[in-house]
């Protein structure tokens, strides 16, 4: 067989080397029920916590960073406008704000796929009319 290597085993406890890392001190929750107080402070800093994982969201959803981040900036015009609507009972801060995400989203899908371009071609505007009607009866019914 070859050479076995002995390596010495460290003697007595010796201070960690790694800073340890703090769990923040404010729930995203308690964020929130701040910004419908209307603290600026609270707000500010539920962005620096979500704002990129909200953009990688949307970017992932919409595929388009420019519409991602307006998307972006109307959740948290949002999250402003309805933090009174927070319920800590119904649900952590951050799943609340990611439903705001979602629904943002969603709208901005319907409203897209609202605007279809029908191209109007040699047929001319009756026929483009009609073909919006025909997709709008065959998606109602």
């Amino acid at each position: 067989m070859g050479t076995v290597l002995a390596l010495p085993l460290p003697r007595g406890a010796r201070t960690a080397t790694i800073a340890v890392v703090s769990t923040p001190e404010i729930t995203d929750g308690a964020l929130i029920e701040r910004i419908a107080a209307e603290e600026r402070e609270a707000f500010e800093e539920l962005y620096r916590r979500f704002a990129r994982p909200v953009l990688g969201f949307a970017l992932r959803r919409l595929g388009d960073r420019g519409r991602a981040e307006d998307s972006v900036q109307e959740v948290f015009a949002s999250v402003w406008r309805s933090a009174r609507s927070f319920d800590r009972a119904r649900g952590p801060g951050g799943a609340w704000l990611y439903t705001i995400a979602r629904n943002r989203l969603v709208d901005h899908w319907r409203a897209r796929r609202g605007r279809r371009f029908v191209s109007l071609g040699d047929e001319g505007v009756g026929s483009a009319v009609e073909a919006g009607l025909m997709e709008d009866r065959h998606e109602a019914g």
